[in-house]
């Protein structure tokens, strides 16, 4: 009888504390809204990412927490970034779904920007498969003939983009006979220019745009960057007989430390297309929580098969990996991005 009462009695007793276990075992996100921070507008590639990255984090975030997008343009993100590091409170309900260029440090090393991108704790990121240079099939026999007129690269207004920037090196080490033409308001009105013959080069990642011209044989493939895997940059399978740039500028830049630090810093700013970051002070709890959800992520064929139906060269990065170079970013010297500058204002580009 009184081993009945003992173990009535101990039912009882962990009946009255199992709410409150339940309780602490419950999730801290759990009915939470998380917000996302892109420094860019609703629509463009950015914006899309994180409302995928989104979608796919919620599921693995222990009590499967909600996404929201808010959108803070301005300044190649730059707006966003100060607005996260000034004035978010890093208690994980809120992130940041970056892209390069803010991590850039020719455009955070200014007097507007107050955050260094270092400083956020990494949850993961993706590459897209590397940077390609098309050239005009009817144009390239131009490329190394300098009694022809030059070909046009067709570029942004002010710093090219990342993946246009394999110019400034092929102009400069590979003798290409090219020149500049910037101002173009984005990717897509450079894409047509070239279908216009306006210019004869330019550079994209996202090569769905050009499997027609391709096939087609009207635009070939110059150079590749490369992407990001295992902490070298490696050709893209489906384009594998495209030179990789650094196999190409390697024995050029070889006895010249100042251009041999400009490469890797070019290379670094390539490698990384977007980051997943937490705002600085975040717990260390809090970060590995959604590095955990991360690393699910990239192992979720479902998932990955809808970033396919993105883009075909997407490809998701660990945290470590991402942070190794964001990290190397931060290093950059001052004089190595001045040797960038120069190279730039050599080719007639005019930058800030």
């Amino acid at each position: 009888m009184r081993t009945m009462r003992s173990i009535l009695t101990a039912a009882a007793v962990a009946a009255c504390f199992a709410p409150q276990a339940h309780a602490q075992e419950k999730s801290p996100f759990a009915g939470k809204t998380i917000t996302m921070i892109v420094g860019f507008a609703p629509g463009g590639g950015t914006d899309i990412i994180a409302r995928w990255i989104g979608n796919g984090l919620s599921k693995y975030i222990p009590g499967n927490p909600t996404f929201v997008v808010k959108n803070i343009p301005g300044a190649e993100g730059m707006t966003s970034m100060n607005f996260v590091a000034q004035q978010v409170k890093p208690d994980g309900l809120t992130v940041v779904l970056g892209s390069s260029s803010q991590t850039d440090p020719m455009n955070y090393r200014s007097a507007n920007a107050k955050y260094n991108p270092a400083a956020f704790p990494i949850a993961g990121g993706i590459g897209r498969g590397g940077t390609f240079t098309i050239i005009s099939a009817a144009s390239e026999k131009r490329l190394h003939d300098r009694k022809l007129d030059p070909l046009v690269m067709g570029s942004n207004a002010g710093i090219p983009r990342n993946g246009m920037q394999m110019a400034l090196w092929g102009i400069e080490y590979l003798g290409w006979n090219a020149k500049w033409v910037s101002g173009y308001p984005g990717t897509k009105s450079i894409f047509l220019a070239l279908e216009r013959n306006e210019v004869d080069m330019t550079a994209s990642g996202n090569m769905l745009e050009f499997v027609d011209p391709l096939k087609k044989g009207k635009v070939k493939v110059l150079v590749q960057s490369g992407a990001l895997q295992n902490g070298e940059m490696v050709p893209r399978a489906d384009f594998a007989d495209a030179p990789l740039l650094s196999k190409l500028v390697k024995d050029k830049i070889a006895n010249d430390p100042a251009a041999k630090d400009a490469f890797k810093y070019w290379e670094n700013i390539i490698a990384v297309d977007k980051f997943l970051a937490l705002p600085p002070g975040t717990p260390s709890d809090v970060i590995q929580t959604y590095r955990t959800a991360y690393e699910k992520l990239m192992g979720d064929k479902e998932f990955l098969d809808q970033g396919k139906a993105i883009s075909e060269d997407i490809d998701l990065l660990s945290p470590p990996e991402v942070e190794h170079v964001i990290k190397s970013l931060s290093n950059t010297t001052d004089a190595t991005l001045e040797f960038t500058k120069r190279l730039m204002r050599k080719q007639g580009l005019v930058i800030d």
